[in-house]
């Protein structure tokens, strides 16, 4: 037996964006925050296995978030340079994915956790995302 399964998907117009895409930087600042994501999970996940106490759910959350960052963030680039002429409507869904993600890490982040030096990485990883944010942001009705 097949199921159809019809999702419901938004049209994407550039009218409904607060602020014009520059897609050479939404594209850059996703290059970067993959290689800061990427350096901050090993690093978190270091502090957490030689932490001199027992890491919370919260800890183990963060680190799965900042995988999941590592993972996702680079696919806004790959969509922007995919698709250049609906760079940022191409993107969206990744951007969507992406700041859902960097959401949750701020939930469960805490950074007593980490030595400073990651912390200090985790919200450079933060920031970076929330440069990426206006960009995707829509106007207000």
């Amino acid at each position: 037996m097949a199921v159809l399964v019809a999702g419901c998907k938004t049209p994407c117009y550039e009218e409904s964006f607060s602020i014009p895409f520059d897609a050479a930087k939404v594209a850059q600042l996703s290059h970067e925050s993959y290689k800061v994501a990427w350096n901050v999970e090993y690093w978190a996940r270091m502090n957490l296995y030689y932490a001199p106490f027992h890491p919370t759910r919260l800890d183990g959350d963060a680190v799965f978030y900042i995988r999941r960052l590592k993972e996702q963030v680079s696919w806004i680039a790959r969509d922007i340079e995919k698709h250049p002429a609906t760079a940022r409507c191409s993107s969206k869904k990744s951007y969507d994915i992406v700041a859902f993600d960097a959401m949750m890490l701020k939930r469960r982040y805490q950074p007593a956790s980490f030595t400073p030096s990651t912390d200090a990485n985790i919200e450079k990883l933060l920031s970076l995302l929330d440069q990426i944010s206006p960009y995707y942001e829509l106007k207000k009705p």
